[in-house]
């Protein structure tokens, strides 16, 4: 076994070696500390073997070396391999979902994506079915659609101020009951052909004779009528034995004007030689205005509908009842009117007539009179 002197001259050699100058060991002291942990401590309960040693361990010192940059085991280890930067970093850890998922399973999930629904057997894809994304997003470019124009309605409002319309309502004392009647049965709804301006046939004339007893509860304060002879035909019937004053009403006629069914054939004197054989015929008044165009006489069916409006809105009576035909109400209330019917309605906030109610014919809950 060497000396000891021997041995400290060989670590004093090993430290001064060139592989190792970058790295400085501290001096050592020269002489234990006098408190501190020690290997030759005695201990309270048990004692350790003794291992003779001329240094004894004190508390760690702190060096500056320590806290340099070649402290560091990858800076150690860039002297002692520079070619260490070169070498690819591996790349982070990524997490097989599959795998984790099928050990969370037990083993249980299968190893391929199952076969898609039209692959399968006995299935058939269904052209028309959509997902439920396609769903939601149709319906979200509807509400945006909806609210677009809902937003252009209030920007044009605005920029307007009251419709004439509303101006005219905001005027009255007291709220405006209106009610669209439908004309009875007519020629071309049975032949289904173009008839020029046809009468009403023997069902479309019982129809109107049955709203001879209830007409009266309306308590119409005047009836518009359409010029069109199935129209006039049932406003006179429908009112014999009323005495509400009765006015032609160019607006009121139905819209589709290339229709001949919906155009207006009769002269002054065809018509009045018709009312003559009508009851209360002669009491009609404006028949000439509601048979011949005006000057301003609107160019579209959609301002002729709009004049309508105008029309009951600007006048004194609180309850009006229009004569008219299916494409009028449905166009100004929304409804598939029915031959006959009577549907009553109030005005809107935004200057459409809102049903309120039906009234069928009386017919229904009669025996027919057409035979």
């Amino acid at each position: 076994m060497a000396a000891p002197g021997s041995r400290l001259g060989s670590q004093a050699s090993f430290q001064n070696a060139a592989s190792f100058n970058f790295f400085q060991v501290p001096p050592m002291p020269s002489q234990p500390a006098s408190s501190g942990y020690t290997t030759n401590a005695p201990a309270a309960s048990f004692s350790l073997p003794s291992f003779p040693s001329q240094y004894s361990e004190g508390p760690l010192a702190r060096c500056d070396s320590y806290a340099s940059c070649n402290s560091n085991d990858a800076q150690e280890e860039l002297h002692l391999h520079p070619n260490m930067k070169n070498i690819k970093k591996p790349v982070a850890y990524e997490a097989d979902h599959s795998s984790i998922l099928h050990r969370a399973l037990g083993g249980t999930l299968a190893k391929e994506m199952p076969v898609a629904t039209p692959q399968r057997k006995g299935g058939q894809p269904n052209p028309l079915q959509k997902t439920e994304s396609q769903i939601i997003q149709v319906h979200a470019q509807a509400l945006a659609l909806q609210e677009q124009r809902r937003r252009a309605q209030a920007e044009t409002q605005a920029q307007k101020g009251p419709s004439p319309i509303r101006t005219l309502l905001l005027k009255r004392q007291r709220p405006q009951k209106i009610y669209l009647m439908r004309h009875g049965e007519s020629e071309a709804n049975i032949s289904r052909r173009d008839v020029a301006d046809p009468n009403l046939t023997k069902l479309g004339l019982a129809q109107a004779k049955s709203w001879q007893e209830t007409v009266g509860d309306l308590e119409a304060d005047i009836v518009l009528v359409s010029p069109l002879r199935r129209a006039v035909q049932t406003a006179c019937h429908a009112f014999q034995y009323e005495e509400t004053p009765m006015m032609s009403c160019r607006f009121a006629r139905e819209i589709g004007w290339g229709c001949n069914e919906n155009t207006v054939h009769s002269t002054s004197a065809s018509m009045h030689k018709m009312l003559e054989t009508l009851p209360r015929g002669d009491e009609i008044y404006g028949v000439e205005e509601g048979l011949y165009p005006g000057r301003d006489d609107p160019a579209t069916e959609m301002e002729s509908l709009q004049r309508l409006k105008m029309v009951l809105a600007s006048r004194p009576e609180d309850t009006i009842v229009v004569v008219c035909h299916f494409g009028v109400i449905a166009a100004t209330a929304g409804c598939r009117a029915k031959n006959g019917d009577v549907y009553e309605c109030d005005w809107g906030y935004n200057d459409e007539l809102c049903v309120v109610a039906r009234h069928k014919t009386p017919l229904v809950e009669q025996a027919c009179m057409c035979s």
